[in-house]
């Protein structure tokens, strides 16, 4: 008769294990030193809806089965990140709209990433990644040297994505919810 409590408990377990391993992924120190991605809350943020959108869009691929998983992982998300903004002293009037914003932001960015992915071209997923990771303003001109570096910054990107998107697609659902996530080597 409780079943559904003891799955919406196990659900929820699976659900933080799997955001944990995100954001530990999104934290590895060589997306910062190496790659370029700026080390600031706003690309640390980045980083993380990144990593949310490969595991989210890998879940996806599992269809009806992970849909709740899919669902209660990014309610953990809206959860952490309320959370650090009342940490952070953003006031009680303030946080809902924070939070639509980075609600906004998540599903742009999901939506952006999957759209980018899925086109042949190859072209769309670094200008996503650029436009999102790196501040608009900043402009990938080859005429100076800084931003020769930048796009191979984010063209070692989109091959991560690309690669890391490969590797989860191998990755079997127990692992996934389980939150056991092999992902690649940023070159």
């Amino acid at each position: 008769m409780l079943s559904w409590l003891t799955h919406r408990k196990r659900l929820k377990r699976s659900a933080q294990a799997l955001y944990g391993s995100i954001v530990a992924q999104a934290r590895e120190p060589q997306f910062y030193a190496r790659n370029g991605v700026p080390d600031t809350m706003e690309g640390r943020f980045e980083m993380v809806l990144v990593h949310l959108f490969i595991v989210q869009n890998r879940l996806k691929a599992e269809g009806r089965v992970a849909r709740s998983l899919s669902q209660a992982v990014s309610e953990v998300f809206v959860s952490e990140i309320d959370s650090a903004m009342r940490e952070l002293g953003v006031g009680d009037l303030a946080v809902p709209k924070r939070m639509r914003k980075v609600g906004e932001a998540y599903l742009g960015r999901l939506q952006s990433y999957v759209d980018a992915l899925a086109d042949p071209d190859g072209s769309v997923l670094p200008a996503a990644l650029a436009r999102n990771i790196w501040a608009p303003e900043d402009d990938l001109d080859l005429s100076s040297g800084s931003a020769t570096d930048q796009k191979a910054d984010v063209e070692a990107l989109a091959a991560y994505v690309r690669a890391a998107s490969t590797q989860l697609a191998a990755c079997s659902y127990d692992d996934l919810s389980a939150g056991r996530l092999d992902f690649p080597v940023l070159k």
